[in-house]
């Protein structure tokens, strides 16, 4: 039921469904109900916080509707591809995420196989049905809707995350009627508010239906047998569970049909859930005035820090979902880097979330614990994560990935969090990336006359704090990019000049930044925000 909490692509097209209907019963003409359409579909983007997957929703409707206005023919599976090129070619990464590839999967299964499904259930409506049967074909509509979603989204899911939600069979009809609610009482009274218009009933309205949409939520999500974690299925067995599910309801006689209908299928499928490549990529979150990197490479996934100082529920609104959309169910070992609330707040959230394996901390911070920090170490030792400390030296490897510890050294007696700070530095296909936390200018002043490695990707140390010591360390590193977690107000205050031959990446500028190293050797930086006017590609070194 997670879906149904956090906004999604489903939230808009709902909504957007809700207004064509509204304006069609009203007898608007087209062009002025598609005209409105869009101008509340840019309010709710403007209100919610755009993530991928709201993107992806908005960019299709959007290209739904502009075919509609310009009168082009155009079948349901034409349009869906065209909302796939327009996507990726704004958001090319996107093609890899799990994401994507369900929401298009959901998405084209609501085309070809709902319809099918309908017809055989409920056969051809009657135009002068009473309106008891009309209602009840619309109530069977809405859990077929929810069962063909169900059923093509299950295989991918159980092999991508390990999870099987029985629930999802009857919840769909009760959590999507009091979503509905809920998005039509937030809308008002955002409206409200923009208006400046008091209204205790629109609040009281709102505060009603959020209340049973949790209700609903959390009814289903206790429900014997609801939700069940499983082994992640093998990629053949989710492969044979789509094409059988998808061939069963469709029944084609035509052989030929059959046999295309199931080869395409399939090589859906094996693109799916088999498309992990051996590239490194690295998501910089946008989390505001704080830090949290996501490392992934084949099946290790490793998260440095994981907090945010102006969104202390940054793991359960972004960091989370973000997993979620990467794929992610488990963390092979999360590094804390020092014990600050901007740097762990969302931990918590997120060892509820997934799996995690063990915890990555230095001997200074985990001595001299933060009350975000000791409630971090609580959690993850009644849940029997290991927890191991670290000091320069140290070292580990995960696939191609090696990972060494520059600091701190065992023999350090920071004065404060800060100064405790662990810097990393992460190799992988001869490239080396060095995470640097939050050290102060003794430490960056220590790590400039030791550290010899040259660097290609940098998170600029402290969230970008200027000082002598770290513009001396970045003119002597020279690093091929630099990347950096701050917030607007801070950037603001930006004192940094950079040669020619670095490129920089902002979270406040450029959204969450996104490096993938490729086995070659080649280096991608991208930023979610504006990635058409990035350097698609950067050849240092």
């Amino acid at each position: 039921m997670s879906h149904i909490l956090a906004i999604s692509g489903m939230h808009i097209g709902l909504f957007v469904l809700l207004i064509s209907i509204v304006l069609n019963q009203l007898g608007i003409s087209r062009t002025t109900s598609i005209f409105i359409t869009l101008t509340m579909l840019f309010f709710v983007l403007y209100l919610v916080e755009t993530r991928p997957p709201v993107i992806r929703s908005a960019l299709m409707l959007v290209v739904f509707l502009l075919i509609n206005f310009l009168k082009i023919k155009c079948n349901t599976i034409s349009l869906l591809g065209l909302s796939a090129i327009c996507i990726l070619l704004l958001f090319p990464q996107d093609a890899g995420t799990v994401g994507f590839q369900l929401s298009f999967v959901v998405v084209a299964s609501l085309c070809t196989v709902l319809p099918r499904m309908i017809w055989r259930t409920t056969g051809t409506p009657c135009a002068n049905s009473p309106i008891k049967t009309t209602l009840l074909r619309g109530v069977v509509i809405m859990w077929l809707t929810g069962l063909c979603a169900w059923l093509v989204s299950t295989p991918i899911t159980m092999h991508t995350f390990g999870t099987l939600s029985p629930s999802g069979i009857i919840s769909n009809i009760p959590s999507v009627v009091a979503l509905l609610i809920t998005l039509w009482a937030g809308v008002v009274s955002a409206l409200f508010q923009l208006l400046e218009i008091p209204s205790e009933t629109v609040v009281w309205m709102f505060s009603t239906s959020l209340a049973l949409l949790i209700a609903t939520a959390e009814a289903f999500n206790n429900t014997p047998f609801g939700f069940l974690e499983i082994k992640k299925t093998p990629w053949i067995v989710s492969v044979a569970l789509l094409a059988s599910t998808a061939l069963w309801i469709l029944k084609i006689k035509h052989r030929h049909k059959a046999r295309a209908a199931l080869l395409a299928t399939i090589l859906l499928c094996v693109f799916i859930v088999h498309a992990k490549s051996n590239d490194t990529v690295i998501t910089t979150l946008d989390v505001g005035h704080g830090t949290c990197h996501i490392i992934q490479h084949k099946a290790f996934t490793i998260m440095i820090d994981g907090g945010s100082r102006n969104n202390l529920d940054v793991g359960m609104n972004k960091i989370s979902p973000q997993l979620k959309e990467l794929g992610v169910s488990h963390i092979d070992m999360v590094v804390i880097t020092h014990s600050d609330i901007d740097h762990v707040a969302g931990i918590i959230d997120v060892a509820r979330a997934v799996s995690v394996g063990k915890i990555l901390m230095a001997p200074q911070t985990a001595n001299y614990q933060t009350a975000p920090l000791a409630r971090v170490i609580s959690l993850v030792l009644r849940e029997g994560v290991q927890i191991v400390l670290g000091s320069e030296g140290w070292k580990e490897s995960f696939g191609d990935i090696r990972i060494k510890m520059l600091s701190p050294s065992v023999r350090d007696n920071p004065k404060s969090t800060n100064a405790a700070s662990i810097v990393l530095l992460v190799e992988s296909y001869q490239k080396r990336i060095l995470f640097t936390g939050d050290i102060d200018e003794e430490k960056i002043l220590e790590l400039t006359k030791t550290l010899k490695e040259t660097i290609d990707v940098m998170e600029l140390p402290h969230h970008g704090q200027w000082s002598e010591e770290s513009n001396e360390f970045v003119l002597q590193t020279r690093p091929g990019a630099i990347i950096q977690s701050t917030n607007k107000s801070r950037h603001a205050k930006d004192r940094w000049l950079f040669s020619n031959n670095t490129e920089r990446f902002v979270t406040a500028v450029d959204g969450t930044i996104t490096t993938t190293i490729k086995p070659s050797g080649l280096i991608s930086i991208i930023g979610s925000k504006d990635p058409v006017t990035m350097p698609p590609c950067l050849l240092h070194h």
